[in-house]
């Protein structure tokens, strides 16, 4: 099972258009938030996201606050340029069809997959308004190993505390 995984893309249309375009030999596409805000295309990169027709498709923290027109949470250092983008590029941009479809993207997802049944998230299975994207694979019953896909952290099971590889 191959998996292409798109995260993070913030309205990076040329990033995307990139990834898709050199991505080869992938069964599934999961992406896993944070679609818009940051980036000048964030209507492009929507169009292209739903044009591939994601096998897993979730809500980032900053589709969130776009959706709702609320704040990221992506802490203060990135707050004023959050809020820039989101005032002044993506509701410029985004149609009212695009700002429903982002308020019906999911929050979590349930695969199963050849190694377990995978519980995936944007944000850290404690918070959903962390930076990193998790996918969180069931293994056994009591055990659960963390893939932190855009960040070099782990999370030991049974630990809160992130730890660099």
């Amino acid at each position: 099972m191959r998996v292409l995984l798109i995260s993070d893309v913030h309205g990076n249309y040329d990033a995307l258009k990139s990834v898709l375009e050199s991505a080869r030999g992938f069964d599934y596409v999961w992406v896993l938030g944070d679609l818009v805000d940051y980036g000048p295309e964030p209507h492009m990169v929507m169009d292209s996201v739903r044009e591939i027709k994601p096998e897993v498709l979730l809500m980032g923290n900053h589709d969130y606050a776009v959706a709702y027109n609320t704040d990221c949470r992506c802490g203060q250092e990135l707050h004023d340029l959050s809020m820039y983008t989101r005032l002044n590029i993506s509701y410029r941009l985004l149609t009212r069809d695009q700002l429903d479809w982002l308020r019906n993207l999911k929050h979590y997802e349930r695969v199963d997959t050849p190694l377990g049944r995978a519980f995936i998230v944007h944000g850290l299975f404690q918070s959903s308004y962390s930076f990193a994207a998790s996918i969180f694979v069931d293994l056994s019953p009591r055990r659960f190993i963390s893939l932190i896909v855009l960040s070099n952290l782990l999370v030991p099971p049974g630990s809160r505390d992130p730890q660099r590889l």
